[in-house]
């Protein structure tokens, strides 16, 4: 059970998709589970445990500290990077199961419409922007 107060609970993943020339990028998305907005989105070709230990680390200097961040098992959130830095910050990390992504619901939620971006606007609305699609 999540406390009902904002920095309670933040959940990450990544999204990614691929630009029309086929090159890929990522979107980090920070989702502060109580309030159900994203704090932070950063978007790149490549993202590193040390590039996601530095950006949550700046917004945690904006935001305050978590009181836990729950995320999956990926390589960027297992890095040495993170281990470090979430030890250094007294920040508690939760993975979840593998192959559980309902156990991360709120980040899945979120991300579910991002992830349909791409088909959204290749094949119902190519001229309108991506998050005006239905």
């Amino acid at each position: 059970m999540t406390e009902a107060m904002a920095n309670a609970r933040w959940s990450i993943d990544f999204v990614q998709d691929q630009f029309a020339d086929g090159r890929r990028f990522r979107i980090l998305n920070v989702i502060g589970d109580v309030t159900e907005e994203s704090p932070s989105a950063v978007a790149d070709t490549s993202i590193s445990g040390q590039r996601v230990a530095r950006e949550l680390t700046a917004l945690i200097a904006r935001r305050g500290k978590p009181g836990v961040i729950v995320s999956d098992s990926g390589t960027e959130f297992t890095s040495n990077a993170i281990l470090e830095r979430a030890g250094k910050m007294q920040v508690r990390w939760h993975f979840i199961a593998p192959g559980k992504p309902m156990q991360n619901g709120n980040c899945e939620a979120f991300n579910g419409p991002r992830r349909r971006w791409r088909s959204c606007t290749t094949t119902c609305c190519p001229s309108t922007a991506p998050w005006t699609c239905r």
